[in-house]
Order: structure tokens, then C-alpha cells, then sequence
């Protein structure tokens, strides 16, 4: 396992201890949960801007959307 260094200054670090402490985890983890997290925003971000871009810009009302799923009592 690698061991990445991450130089911070002593108000930095006090933050993030700060922050793990109140997570009640070590701070190598706290750490991990926080950049999956951000790396998951960015996904998410990307994901939905490509999404947006294939739009064609026809709509569908609810109730046609489920009775054409089979969802509807009608």
C-alpha cells in the first residue's frame, strides 16, 4: 500500500483533525471519505452536463410516462 504525503500547515491540520475527530475516525480516513465524496461530485457534474447536452427538448407529462411504464391504473 502506498502512502501518499499531504503538506499542510499547522491551522490546516488542526481543522481537519477537528473535522475527523467529530466523525469519530482517524483522519487517513476522514480524509478518503472527503475525496471520494468530491470525486463523486465531480462525476456527477460531468454525467449530468453530458445528460444535458443529448436533451431533445420533447417532454412527457407524468401520468404518460407511468401508464406507458405499465404504472398506471388506467
Amino acid at each position: 500500500m502506498r502512502v501518499p504525503t499531504i503538506r499542510l500547515n499547522d491551522e490546516e491540520e488542526a481543522l481537519f483533525q477537528n473535522y475527523a475527530a467529530l466523525t469519530g475516525q482517524p483522519l487517513s480516513i476522514f480524509m478518503k471519505h472527503a475525496l471520494t465524496e468530491i470525486n463523486e461530485d465531480i462525476f456527477d457534474v460531468k454525467t449530468g452536463s453530458e445528460a444535458l447536452k443529448k436533451l431533445s427538448g420533447e417532454t412527457i407529462s407524468l401520468q404518460d410516462m407511468m401508464q406507458a411504464e405499465g404504472l398506471s391504473g388506467k
